[in-house]
């Protein structure tokens, strides 16, 4: 994507006019509000630790985490093709970018995009086993092939034995992520956006008993209970 499409907010390149007042939202979000809460916490350790930022947008996120800890290797899965070259301009020396859905689904989903003329959210596309989209204003069906990842395929790929970090900002998919990821006790902390507050309790009760556990609103942390001894670096 060509600079003079871009401007500059807060470090994060974002796009002009109405799309770029919609990445402008998230940029305030996550930047200067800290809208994951992180710097309640030490998670930059100076190691060369794995992030995996599913629902990555245009970057923010993976910015954030790589100026607080340069030596992270981190892994932006995105599924909006809108958002792929702005994505690509903001992370691409800093993250590896998977273009894709990260789903447990096992048949073919559709993608319900947010980015369009009059949209509200250049952030807030859905991925959906076929279920028509209820918000014909908010979203559009959108017809090109979406590619899946799982957090295991992600760790083969990328030769990790762990994941130290895991983001959720996912419209809901954190759902099918959680219910069937079978490597959750190789993640160390997550962090994210649930939904469906009723559905979330159950699976944090049913999933995660002796995790440490916090919630904002929809924003939520959850840590491994081992985190001191299999996850949290030793002081560099």
């Amino acid at each position: 994507m060509k600079s003079e499409k871009l401007d500059d907010y807060c470090g994060i390149k974002i796009r002009k006019g109405q799309l770029g007042e919609q990445d402008k939202t998230v940029v305030r979000e996550v930047v200067v509000a800290d809208g994951y809460r992180l710097d309640a916490r030490h998670l930059m350790p100076k190691r060369k630790s794995f992030v995996v930022d599913v629902g990555s947008h245009i970057g923010t996120f993976a910015r954030m985490w790589h100026l607080r800890n340069p030596a992270a290797r981190i892994v932006c899965v995105e599924v909006c093709p809108e958002n792929w070259e702005v994505l690509d301009v903001n992370t691409s020396l800093i993250a590896s970018v998977e273009r894709a859905a990260c789903t447990y689904e096992k048949d073919a989903v559709i993608l319900h995009n947010s980015v369009m003329d009059g949209g509200t959210a250049t952030g807030g596309s859905i991925v959906t086993n076929g279920e028509a989209s209820q918000c014909a204003d908010i979203y559009w069906v959108d017809e090109r092939p979406v590619q899946k990842v799982t957090l295991e395929s992600l760790l083969a790929k990328y030769h990790s034995d762990r994941i130290d970090c895991l983001k959720l900002d996912c419209e809901g998919s954190e759902f099918s992520i959680l219910e069937h990821a079978t490597c959750l006790d190789r993640v160390g902390f997550i962090c994210g956006e649930q939904h469906d507050i009723a559905r979330w309790d159950a699976l944090v009760a049913r999933k995660f008993q002796g995790w440490s556990y916090a919630q904002w609103n929809n924003i939520f942390h959850l840590q491994h209970p081992q985190w001191n001894e299999r996850f949290k670096p030793a002081n560099e």
